[in-house]
């Protein structure tokens, strides 16, 4: 009896751990500092002086042949009928072959430190021209036409650079700059096309670095300290008139929504919500100990650009309790590391099954002893989640085994009372 113990504990534990990000051969630069992906699946990155791409979900890069591949920030973004556009420090260049060939698209004397795409496929570039540093004037511009064609539609403000710029479903915009006077960000709104902007947020002794919106409009905003190291996230609800600290410490360099109130943060490593925002967690598993300087979805797979460290990726049902709403079937079984873990009393495991299978998924001691069905029947091909209430049970650690089909895969978890 005992010796089948112990095979069932070694062989738990050779399946636990918890999900790791994985580094993607290929790129390799100081600085990842642009990620994006299309709608067919390929996958963008932006290096220091030479940009890649992955068209199987980062598996292999090639290099792309920019005509201009200067750093500037290392923006990207996709618009209509795949069109791909990147802003330098020469101007924009655009490719309409999935990033196979590229062209000089605008500003080929401008420094180009943010591109955007609108809920209509209207094209922005925020930007810094390349003046004399003291006299840097930051502007917007945008394209109805694929990028044929641009008009201003910010007046310059002066000395000072574009660092994002976002815009929510109903088309309000807004912009992040920075001051290079007083040393301070703020976020400058327009809710009819530019005519006229208000400031909304002004951040004394921080460069605001990233703006994102969520479906619903809610808007973020990450900081980092001028004064040294340290920044934050901001929230807005209410179209910009007020904004809320939601988290504190580090330096916010991106974030990028995977589904109605689904979001990623990066600062030194990733931190996923599935509240908006009011709360947050840990997603960095494996993730090297580094600036995370981008974050970009390609359908169920998370990616980071880690400076000095290449670009790195997840399924997104790995990442601790955060997942797409409404993702296909797994292409293959799946079980993910509960949360909270540790836990009192109640966690959650979430599991992914590729067909229609039978699954029986059970809770046992370290003795290997069978102490709870959580669940068993036929389910249906997809991403799953059982409620777990320990509060019967005494602290220690346990383990879950799934089994659906013939796979089987087992993890560790930890009930503190």
């Amino acid at each position: 009896m005992k010796l089948i113990a112990l095979l069932f504990i070694v062989s738990i534990v050779a399946a636990t751990g918890a999900a790791q990000w994985t580094r993607a051969t290929g790129p390799s630069s100081a600085r990842i500092g642009g990620l994006a992906a299309d709608s067919v699946g390929h996958v963008y990155a932006a290096g220091d002086s030479q940009w890649y791409r992955s068209a199987n979900n980062g598996d292999t890069w090639t290099s792309m042949p920019l005509t201009t591949p200067e750093w500037s920030g290392g923006r990207f973004c996709v618009g209509r009928g795949g069109k791909i556009f990147a802003g330098t420090e020469n101007g924009i260049s655009r490719s309409i072959t999935f990033g196979e060939s590229w062209e000089d698209a605008a500003m080929a004397d401008t420094g180009v430190t943010a591109m955007y795409v609108g809920p209509d496929g209207t094209v922005y570039a925020g930007t810094a021209p390349l003046l004399p540093h003291n006299t840097w004037r930051a502007g917007v511009s945008r394209s109805s036409d694929d990028g044929a064609s641009w008009v201003q539609c910010a007046p310059f403000w002066e000395p000072s650079t574009v660092e994002a710029i976002a815009m929510t479903p109903q088309g309000t915009m807004f912009v992040a700059q920075i001051s290079h006077i007083s040393i301070s960000g703020s976020i400058m709104r327009t809710t009819n096309a530019g005519v006229h902007w208000d400031t909304v947020c002004q951040c004394a002794n921080e460069n605001i670095v990233a703006l994102a919106v969520g479906p619903d409009g809610t808007i973020f905003a990450g900081t980092m300290s001028m004064m040294g190291p340290g920044g934050r996230a901001l929230r807005s609800t209410d179209n910009g008139e007020s904004w809320t600290q939601v988290q504190t410490g580090e330096q916010v360099w991106s974030f990028v929504f995977t589904g109605p109130g689904h979001v990623f943060l990066s600062t030194t490593s990733v931190y996923g919500s599935t509240d908006n925002g009011t709360t947050w967690r840990w997603a960095g598993p494996g993730l090297p100990q580094a600036q995370v300087l981008s974050l970009a979805r390609n359908r169920n797979t998370l990616f980071a650009g880690v400076a000095y460290d290449g670009v790195w990726r997840i399924p997104l049902i790995e990442v601790t309790g955060v997942e797409e709403p409404g993702a296909p079937p797994p292409a293959q079984f799946v079980l993910s590391q509960n949360y909270p873990n540790p836990f009192n009393p109640t966690t959650t495991i979430r599991y992914g099954v590729s067909r229609r299978s039978n699954v029986t998924l059970t809770l046992h001691n370290i003795l290997g002893q069978q102490v709870a069905v959580l669940t068993h029947g036929e389910q249906e091909a997809g991403y799953h989640e059982v409620r777990f209430d320990g509060t019967n049970l005494a602290s220690g650690v346990y383990f879950y085994r799934l089994q659906a089909g013939t796979n089987v895969a087992a993890k560790r978890l930890l009930l503190i009372r």
